[in-house]
């Protein structure tokens, strides 16, 4: 099975050690770092396993050092050399401590003392834990299928896909009728607005009487008040 996981995740695998003594824990760790060079061991944070993750950090193997709940464990860790540090957020929240403290604490620790192992953030158990841990500044994050959904969804995004992305439907609404009247002009003629509407050749002669100095002054509005032309424009001469 692990070598099933090796073939298809292009990428480290943590593969875990069974054993809780120091024999133990190192037969199956090289065991299974043997099955493929993405393997990563997974050593419980106990004695035995601080001192198993210092023969395999000798030995070029990489470690992920789980069940971690403090900032003195995690320094331990570091300094035997584990390559990945699991502190469990989740689970430290569920005993009514703050799991994202501990996130901070031991970013804090291996920053100013320039450790190389990463912090692997496990046990996340919602979105703001795993936005929270990215501002602290761990390395890795594990999370269930859920939470990953989970970051998908925002309300306003839902809320626009349902209203700009949905299929169109054909209209049942009929289409409104063009009008047939002439198109409609507002004109100023001695402080007085008239809305009429008016012809092409009304148009252009509008258009002469502007250039010519005429009291006019014309644009396209909504309503009409006079619907006859002659009644405000001079007549061609």
């Amino acid at each position: 099975m692990i070598r099933e996981i090796c073939e298809v995740v292009d990428g480290p695998i943590s593969a875990e050690v069974i054993a809780t003594d120091l024999e133990g824990i190192l037969r199956e760790g090289r065991q299974l770092a043997a099955i493929h060079p993405n393997i990563v061991v997974k050593v419980p944070l106990i004695a035995e396993g601080i001192r198993a993750v210092k023969v395999f950090s000798a030995e070029g193997i990489r470690t992920n050092v789980t069940l971690c709940f403090s900032a003195p464990q995690a320094l331990l860790a570091a300094k035997a050399g584990a390559t990945y540090i699991s502190p469990f957020i989740g689970r430290i929240d569920d005993t009514g401590g703050d799991g994202l403290e501990l996130i901070e604490q031991i970013c804090t620790i291996y920053n100013n003392y320039g450790y190389e192992t990463e912090v692997l953030a496990a046990s996340i158990r919602h979105p703001v834990h795993l936005v929270r841990c990215a501002e602290l500044g761990a390395d890795v994050g594990t999370l269930p299928y859920k939470v990953i959904l989970q970051l998908l969804r925002h309300p306003l995004t839902d809320i626009g896909s349902r209203s700009s992305w949905k299929t169109p439907r054909r209209s049942t609404v009929k289409p409104r009728v063009q009008s047939r009247r002439a198109p409609r002009v507002l004109v100023i003629y001695k402080k007085s607005a008239y809305q009429i509407y008016v012809r092409e050749r009304h148009h252009t002669r509008i258009q002469q009487l502007l250039a010519e100095g005429e009291p006019f002054a014309l644009r396209f509005c909504a309503r009409t008040r006079v619907t006859s032309v002659r009644s405000i424009l001079p007549r061609p001469r």
